[in-house]
């Protein structure tokens, strides 16, 4: 046998055993040594002669390095914070085509969601055994993973056809919070995830198996983005949001088929956590003040669905405060087309003929509203809008409002004090139906 024909047995060597596994090691080391001895051997043909004291670094040396590699490979802890997805699939020499095609589809899954500050990807040695899910949640434990894609390939005959199997599952961990919501996770992540095992015939593998590998990744990011949503903190649910966004582009109008059963569900929650993280990322950035941001996902809502009246709501408001007046007339009317039962947008029709010069009628659809239907949050928010509009264009009608709902709603005092300083403000006779109203509400408070 040739140098080169050698080396290459070598490599191939090393290829069949995984240079992470437990027998790789000893084995990794050994061919290192090999090949460093042929190397001092061509180099002693030219005449070369290292000391001997480096000879025994370089193959002492070596040895440590690839021992420290592999029991990093192996034992490596990710710093507190970082949610990891992992990886560790026992494949035979068959299935190694499946294991290579899955761990790079999972890594550059992870890279296209730009969620690389909050997401690791690590791929634990081939020879990992997990014989259940028992054995697989204790693995995660105590190795800090989120989300795991485990398993093995097994080959042989199916119904006399050469083939691979490939039985594949996840397990993941997440922050449960009450019984109630653990039992929803649970149940909603046995559904999408219901496929075990795929099988591959060997004269058609390489275009399934990018069918197959595909479908796990599809299920390990969702099971991922439902790991992250639970952990509840900003910065995970921005994750969490760009993997589901992600996923429902890439099964749209996909057809639903034996390689991922359950697609029309997957895709009924991956929009249904959608909806519900743009409406709760909406209330984070309002009362931040960012109109933003809440814009945009509310704008997002209603790509994700038009009719979605409370994200029309949320557009007629930060539209105001864009300056687009038009907009927030139009989604106004949008909201309260989809439910007539939505007293904000009553409040912002009624504010829109305050903002038209509309007097009467704005404080007669004020008085229509119905309290049952009000919070205090959102009156508060309401208030807090017309104080703000007032400061903007020094109408002080919005003054008058202001304190009608806080007489109403909120803080008396405060609604009697803002009252009183509109008497003393607004002097024009076009404000007679307001000020006649401050003074009775004024004077029932005495």
């Amino acid at each position: 046998m040739g140098g080169d024909e050698y080396l290459s047995g070598l490599l191939d060597l090393l290829k069949r055993f995984g240079w992470d596994t437990k027998i790789g090691l000893p084995i990794f080391i050994l061919v290192t040594i090999i090949i460093e001895s042929l190397t001092l051997g061509i180099l002693g043909q030219a005449h070369v002669i290292l000391p001997a004291k480096t000879t025994l670094i370089i193959f002492g040396g070596s040895a440590v390095l690839i021992t420290l590699i592999w029991l990093f490979r192996w034992f490596a802890v990710y710093r507190p914070g970082v949610l990891v997805m992992g990886i560790a699939v026992q494949a035979d020499s068959d299935g190694l085509d499946f294991y290579n095609k899955l761990r790079s589809t999972i890594s550059r899954s992870l890279a296209e969601q730009g969620i690389g500050s909050s997401i690791k990807f690590r791929e634990f040695p081939r020879d990992v055994h997990l014989a259940d899910s028992e054995s697989a949640e204790k693995f995660i434990i105590s190795n800090g993973i989120g989300v795991l894609i485990w398993g093995d390939t097994a080959s042989g005959t199916i119904n006399g056809v050469e083939s691979t199997r490939f039985n594949i599952k996840i397990s993941y961990q997440y922050a449960s919070g009450t019984p109630e919501q653990a039992r929803q996770l649970e149940n909603l992540l046995q559904a999408t995830n219901k496929r075990a095992f795929w099988d591959v015939q060997k004269t058609n593998s390489l275009p399934t198996l990018d069918i197959v590998a595909g479908n796990v990744v599809e299920m390990g990011l969702f099971t991922l983005a439902i790991s992250l949503y639970s952990l509840r903190n900003l910065e995970h649910r921005l994750a969490a949001v760009r993997i589901l966004e992600k996923l429902n582009k890439r099964l749209e109008g996909r057809v639903q088929d034996f390689n991922f059963p359950n697609l029309d569900y997957t895709r009924q929650e991956i929009r249904r956590f959608l909806s519900r993280s743009y409406e709760s990322l909406r209330t984070y950035y309002s009362l931040k003040d960012d109109f933003d941001s809440t814009h945009v996902y509310a704008e997002k809502a209603l790509k994700l669905n038009p009719r979605d009246w409370k994200a029309h709501q949320d557009i007629a408001t930060t539209s105001w405060y864009k300056g687009d007046h038009q907009a927030a007339r139009y989604h106004t009317d949008e909201s309260l087309r989809l439910n007539r039962k939505n007293e904000l947008a009553k409040i912002n029709l009624a504010f829109l003929s305050i903002a038209d010069g509309n007097y009467k009628g704005g404080l007669q659809k004020y008085k229509h509203l119905k309290p049952k239907f009000l919070n205090r949050t959102n009156v508060l928010k309401v208030i807090a809008f017309n104080l703000n509009e007032y400061d903007k264009t020094g109408e002080v009608a919005f003054l008058f409002t202001a304190g009608w709902l806080n007489v109403r709603y909120a803080d008396h005092a405060a609604g009697k004090h803002q009252l009183e300083d509109f008497l003393n403000l607004a002097k024009d006779t076009k404000y007679k139906v307001l000020q006649d109203e401050a003074s009775e509400i004024i004077r029932a408070i005495k």
